[in-house]
């Protein structure tokens, strides 16, 4: 018996009396099913449209509640939630409302079709009327709100109830996770007002109003990620808008949410793609999410900012980011903060372009006005004129309408006089389209930036809710002619719609192309506005530049003269390279801009790895521009082993003069130069704003052969033999290369392969496979540098001096040959057209053995890393001297210093992951009895870089707090992210993960792979017992843990260096913990703790 009874109380002959309604319900509303079939009265025609679109809302509501099982019963699920009474008299009101809506719209049909009753028939009883209508539709549509209102808490709930292990993923499939049904449009997903940060406003005395009214949080790199997996967006963890829109505290009170029509409405707009051309400024924020704040009556409401967007008071990485976020009513109280006439023009044009990009999307604001105009910090020096360092050309819109009831509207000076939804009479009907409405508000504040005042004060004190249009005549005078045109333009919007010449959209598409094309007209003075600086320069190109002179540097090859002049490559008539740049460690990496006649001057350009690239900028080179570049050069990949980097970086003369450059280092510079011009030209000219720079280099693994390298160290021991022009250098002193019995994270360790001692590389930490404990570290610390490649001059990339980094130098003097980072567009080489066409397209083939790709080397087997010894320190990291007898010093390091076996390793080879190629490179091992560590254990560096831990040996970490990774970072969240390393030889260190992907091609492969950068935070050492402060990543830190320094999320390991950049490239530990489980097939894979 119990097996029949329905749950939740109810009696057995009432068990389906919801689904008899709710089917009885979409029955009445059969009538709603064709499409209007007279066109005549639009009004009469949109008012048909919200019907049917009530009636398709009700059915997919019904099918959300119904049984998967049987699609037409409902009534079990509701009872489950308590809510069988209130749907059920929700659901009688509905069809009450569609029992009356059906013969008036029956009566107006023949009112529109001429038919007439027959004289044996009796007129009929109800009689058309429009605003009865009217008026069932906006019954209709509260009703249906309410219902998802109560699907909506049913859902909040079930997300903040705890779910067990059993029954998660049962739910899960009902869909009760989603704070809105499916129905709702686009309405944005839940957020949880805990994973949000409050930044302080920067007391510049500019957003006094905007500070009490509106935020700027970050929101968690986790929650985030998860956030923008899940929606549509892609654009980089930033900065983000917080606000509240209030409701009436009623609602509170009840437990039930306000109608949430225009919120739907709202967040559907907010999230779709921009509707005007492409390239042109719209102000408008994504709504990302939203929180319920019910106690203050409110939601919270978070948006992303538009790309290029700066809302942060400083560009330099802090701990205590201030924002500044001023509004137009900020500034025109200033009174001295007038900017430029080109400058209000273009933002007005901007303003204008964002209204009407949000009514194409279908949505108005509804409270514009000049306290809800904000504007962000200007980043480049031409954008702030007069208004301190406000970018004032290009501003956002805030603050949007989403609650307020038409019953509490009130006239502002914002609206115009007539408007039905203040006016308590008004000749405008109350469906006048609010967009028309609308136009009026952008006609003020257009008004407004032009006289650059306050609306109020153009107001008379008779009337101090109305503008006379006397105005006009002066704003004409300031602004010029067509300037007024364009604000009369939408003046008289409302007039055109109040005398019926012009009306809906007709007359909106007019006044737009009307104000679009007048304020396009007067944006021409901005255009210009840079020709008279331009004049005043070009004298100058006819001018010698002077050579800057270079820096002492030690050479032993004769490459450069005395005066520190490099020497031509070949002798051609060509003018000789570029100078030496110089590098130091505040102003970046100093370069030259390639020659284009023999008489134009060298303009100096540095490459500024802190300063941030434009999140949108990062989301076309990401998506677009770096996958096509490869594309270009696939044929070069194959037909060249070179290795090859191309990185999106900010490059210019200084840091606020920076823009994005696409960077390619390779050895053969003019043939991927031709390519590049060959086939994407276009995207490299001045209009698509990314410039092109192609300069000398090589990509290897772990080796000093070239710029970029894996992080393995090079010691006097490894090889028993140097390079000649390397014999007299210096070692680079490691921070880190002490013996520890159970050894912290980044301690030294190396490897024995059977016959010798491998360079040391850096141990990164413990991780637990199926409950048993390993350390883990990279696979090239077992590979014979030796035998890579046959690469020419080949050596272990090391501690070389000259090579990896200069200690103790002012980091100015480089070699001419081996350090100059040309930023060069000048052909060093032969090519022929061959280079350019060929095509290897019929070469392709698609193997898909796991070592098939060129350039791959094998891995451990499981259990078979017999023969591969680790220890700790590196032989490398002995000193001198420590072993009696130099013959037997390979075994005496094995027996004194032996720290466990390789268990397993991931060999060299490529894995896709997340739609990106990365380059897989673990090794674990197990531990010796006596020297397992007992957890995983990271100084933390003080915000302070002057306390940072220098010190030798256990002074480091004495006294210190420390990290215990216990949760790895999604591969997503890592762009951005402020991080810390402890190393072998950089010892601790700060840095910052760039946002924009890498792509790199190892020499020896055909095809390039993906890769995170990143840019060091150096801080002068202090003090007799503090080491020289050198960059994350170089050579010895291969293996080291990359962590959060927020949250002490693990976030990868370092795998290579680059010379020429110093930056760091690392692998997502995400993707290596997870070809950790599947190459040895565990159930488990986890960190302690």
């Amino acid at each position: 018996m119990e097996s029949i009874l329905p749950m939740g109380g109810f009696q057995l002959p009432f068990q389906r009396r919801l689904s008899r309604l709710y089917n009885d319900t979409k029955k009445s509303s059969d009538f709603v099913k064709e499409p209007a079939q007279h066109e005549d009265d639009p009004e009469i025609k949109a008012l048909y449209r919200k019907l049917r679109i009530q009636k398709d809302r009700f059915v997919s509501w019904g099918l959300e509640w119904s049984d998967p099982n049987q699609s037409a019963e409902i009534d079990e699920s509701l009872s489950k939630a308590g809510l069988s009474e209130v749907v059920g008299s929700i659901m009688s009101t509905i069809k009450d409302i569609l029992a009356e809506a059906e013969p008036l719209w029956l009566s107006y049909k023949r009112v529109v079709e001429g038919v007439r009753p027959s004289p044996d028939r009796k007129a009929p009883l109800v009689q058309w009327d429009k605003g009865r209508f009217e008026g069932l539709i906006h019954d209709l549509t509260a009703s249906i709100d309410t219902l998802y209102d109560l699907s909506r808490m049913r859902s909040s709930d079930t997300l903040n109830s705890p779910v067990t292990k059993s029954t998660s993923k049962a739910s899960a499939s009902e869909g009760d996770f989603r704070p809105f049904e499916s129905t709702r449009m686009q309405t944005p997903q839940q957020i949880d007002p805990k994973s949000l940060t409050h930044l302080q406003p920067l007391q510049d005395g500019l957003s006094t109003v905007s500070a009490s009214r509106r935020h700027v949080v970050y929101m968690s790199k986790t929650a985030y990620s998860e956030l923008t997996t899940q929606g549509a967006t892609r654009q980089p963890w930033a900065p983000l808008l917080l606000e509240y829109a209030e409701f009436d505290p009623i609602y509170s009170t009840t437990g039930i949410m306000p109608p949430m029509a225009r919120f739907e409405k709202l967040s559907a707009g907010l999230q779709r793609d921009p509707q005007r051309a492409p390239g042109s400024w719209t102000g408008l924020p994504r709504l990302l999410g939203y929180f319920e704040d019910l106690e203050n009556s409110r939601l919270g409401l978070v948006y992303l900012f538009p790309p290029s967007f700066n809302t942060l008071a400083s560009n330099r990485v802090s701990q205590n980011p201030q924002y500044s976020l001023p509004t137009l009513s900020d500034l025109l109280a200033r009174g001295d903060s007038e900017p430029p006439l080109e400058a209000k023009f273009r933002f007005a044009y901007n303003l204008a372009n964002t209204v009407f990009d949000m009514h194409a999307r279908g949505i108005t604001h509804g409270n514009i006005s000049d306290a809800n105009i904000l504007f962000s910090k200007s980043t480049a020096p031409g954008n702030s004129d007069g208004t301190g360092h406000v970018d004032i050309r290009r501003p956002v819109l805030s603050s949007f309408d989403v609650f307020t009831e038409e019953s509490s509207i009130t006239n502002s000076i914002w609206q115009h006089p007539l408007d039905p939804r203040a006016a308590q009479t008004s000749p405008l009907p109350k469906s006048t389209d609010e967009r028309v409405l609308e136009v009026y508000s952008l006609a003020m504040v257009l008004l407004s930036i032009g006289l650059w005042t306050k609306l109020e004060t153009l107001a008379p004190n008779a009337a101090p809710t109305t503008v006379p249009e006397s105005a006009l005549d002066t704003l004409a005078i300031r602004c010029g002619t067509l300037y007024m045109k364009a604000v009369q333009a939408c003046w008289k919007a409302v007039d055109d719609e109040l005398s019926g010449e012009v009306k809906g959209e007709s007359l909106l598409s007019g006044v737009q192309m009307r104000v679009t094309r007048f304020l396009e007209a007067c944006c021409i003075l901005d255009g210009v506005s840079g020709f008279e600086e331009r004049l005043g320069h070009e004298p100058s190109l006819m001018e010698a530049a002077p050579l800057p002179t270079i820096g002492p540097s030690k050479d032993s090859k004769g490459s450069k003269d005395k005066k520190g002049m490099p020497v031509p490559a070949a002798p051609t008539k060509k003018p000789p390279p570029p100078p030496v740049p110089t590098y130091t460690q505040n102003k970046g990496i100093e370069a030259h801009e390639p020659e284009i006649k023999e008489s134009k001057p060298e303009a100096k350009v540095r490459l500024y790895p802190h300063v941030p690239l434009p999140p949108d900028v990062v989301d076309k080179w990401n998506s677009i521009l770096m996958p096509q570049i490869n594309i270009a050069l696939k044929s070069f990949y194959r037909k060249h082993p070179e290795s090859v980097e191309i990185s999106l970086e900010s490059v210019g003369p200084s840091p606020h003069q920076t823009r994005p450059t696409v960077l390619v280092v390779c050895a053969s510079v003019g043939k991927v130069r031709a390519i590049l011009k060959k086939k994407l030209g276009e995207l490299f000219d001045d209009s698509t704003g990314f410039g092109l720079k192609v300069c000398r280099g090589s990509v290897i693994r772990s080796r000093r052969q070239g710029s970029i390298m894996r992080s393995m160290a090079r010691g006097s021991r490894s090889s028993g033999h140097q390079s000649g022009h390397d014999s007299d250098d210096e070692h680079v002193e490691a921070v880190n290369p002490e013996y520890q019995e159970k050894p912290n994270n980044g301690a030294s360790i190396g490897a024995w392969i059977g016959d010798r001692h491998l360079p040391p590389v850096s141990f990164g930490g413990l991780v637990i496979v199926d409950e048993k404990t390993y350390g883990m570290t990279v696979h090239h610390m077992l590979d014979d540098p030796e035998r890579d490649f046959a690469f020419p001059d080949t050596t272990r990339s090391s501690a070389v001096p000259g090579r990896e980094w200069q200690p103790e130098s002012t980091f100015g003097s480089f070699d001419g040959d081996d350090y100059s980072y040309e930023l060069s567009d000048t052909e060093s080489e032969p090519y022929s057209e061959t280079d350019l066409t060929s095509d290897y397209d019929d070469e392709e083939e698609d193997e898909d053995e796991e070592y098939s790709e060129p350039g791959d080397i094998p891995g451990i087997e499981p259990g078979c890393g017999d023969g591969y010894i680790v220890t700790q320190p590196a032989l490398d990291d002995v000193e001198e001297g420590f072993y009696p007898y130099a013959e037997t010093e390979d075994e005496d390091h094995l027996d004194t210093f032996s720290l466990g076996e390789v268990y397993a390793s991931s060999g060299i080879r490529r894995k896709e992951a997340n739609g990106l190629i990365h380059e897989v490179d673990w090794a674990l091992f197990e531990f010796s009895d006596g020297r397992l560590p007992e957890d995983n254990s990271i100084p933390k560096i003080s915000d302070d870089g002057n306390q940072r831990s220098r010190l030798l040996g256990k002074k480091a970490q004495s006294n210190q707090p420390m990290l215990r990774p216990t949760t790895v970072a999604p591969w997503s969240a890592l762009p951005g992210l402020e991080v810390q390393c402890v190393a072998r030889t950089s010892g601790s260190q700060t840095g910052q993960i760039l946002p924009a992907l890498t792509s790199v091609k190892i020499y020896g492969r055909q095809s390039p792979s993906h890769t995170y950068q990143i840019a060091s935070v150096l801080s002068a050492a202090t003090g007799q017992d503090t080491k020289p402060s050198y960059p994350l990543g170089i050579p010895g830190d291969s293996g080291a843990w990359i962590v959060d320094r927020q949250h002490g999320q693990l976030c990868g390991h370092v795998l290579a260096w680059s010379q020429r950049k110093r930056v760091a490239y690392i692998c997502p530990m995400d993707v290596l913990l997870l070809d950790i489980a599947q190459t040895l097939e565990a159930s488990e894979v986890r960190l302690p703790g």
